[in-house]
């Protein structure tokens, strides 16, 4: 076994067992110190726990961000088309579908967290 990385290790046993000290135990019986995996448990359970809400507000800004450029350019496109620059304008339904759609499943996530 590759004993060089314990947060890859605490990261892949603690997504078997919520409890940290039977992780913290088994780390050290396959030959981590104790205290190398008790610093990787606790640096992976307080990334997990900060990820939450950071992902959450992630998904709502990108997917804004998508949302309304998709209709910056369907609004420019049309403009420049209504105004002589080409018979042809173009709206952008799936930059503002799937902007919308992942701005709402973070607003969600957000909600249902709280």
């Amino acid at each position: 076994m590759d004993t060089s990385d314990p947060v890859y290790e605490a990261t892949r046993r603690l997504r078997q067992d919520e409890d940290p000290q039977p992780v913290i135990d088994s780390m050290v019986a396959d030959g981590f110190t104790r205290e190398a995996a008790a610093e990787a448990v606790a640096l992976v359970q307080k990334r997990h726990r900060g990820s939450g809400s950071d992902a959450q507000g992630h998904d709502v800004a990108i997917g804004a961000f998508h949302c309304v450029s998709g209709i910056g350019i369907s609004l420019l496109s049309y403009v420049a088309a209504s105004e002589g620059f080409g018979d042809d304008y173009t709206v952008k339904i799936g930059a503002i579908g799937v902007g919308a759609l992942q701005a709402l499943y973070g607003l969600f996530r957000i909600v249902r967290r709280r």
